[in-house]
């Protein structure tokens, strides 16, 4: 939700800050099952909230190019990314204990990267249209959640 206010603060104000709080918390509900995130986005789907199903789908995987208008997709997508248990993470030790973790999966690395890659990227795209940096948005929202 801080991410998505981060950008609302410098006019986006069409994002929807309450859909990507619901989201972060869901997007891992059906954690456990293969292909979680198409399972749980079918479930949700399945009770008639087609907005956060299609959030909860991408957020493991995500179809972005660099340019392309950050939406709550991109930015439930990168939360995940910056999480790590309950705490904040930067994007290389998301993915660092991955790659430590498969290092012996050469496909399995191939992907890790990929997805590093594309988090590298979403990120700074992200930072460069909030006009701050990730670190500096988490800080601000755990003074405010502190409170």
């Amino acid at each position: 939700m801080a991410l998505c206010e981060a950008l609302r603060r410098q006019g986006r104000s069409e994002l929807n800050a309450e859909l990507c709080r619901v989201c972060g918390w869901l997007h891992d509900i059906a954690k456990g099952h293969a292909r979680h995130e198409h399972e749980g986005a079918c479930w949700l789907d399945q009770l008639g909230f087609s907005r956060a199903a299609a959030i909860v789908a991408a957020h493991r995987d995500l179809d972005w190019q660099p340019r392309r208008a950050l939406s709550e997709t991109e930015i439930v997508h990168l939360a995940d990314k910056l999480a790590r248990g309950n705490r904040v993470v930067g994007v290389g030790e998301r993915f660092e204990e991955k790659l430590l973790l498969y290092k012996d999966n050469p496909e399995a690395v191939l992907a890790i990267r990929s997805r590093s890659n594309l988090a590298v990227q979403l990120a700074a795209a992200f930072e460069a249209e909030a006009g701050q940096t990730l670190g500096t948005i988490a800080a601000l929202a755990a003074v405010a959640c502190s409170r």
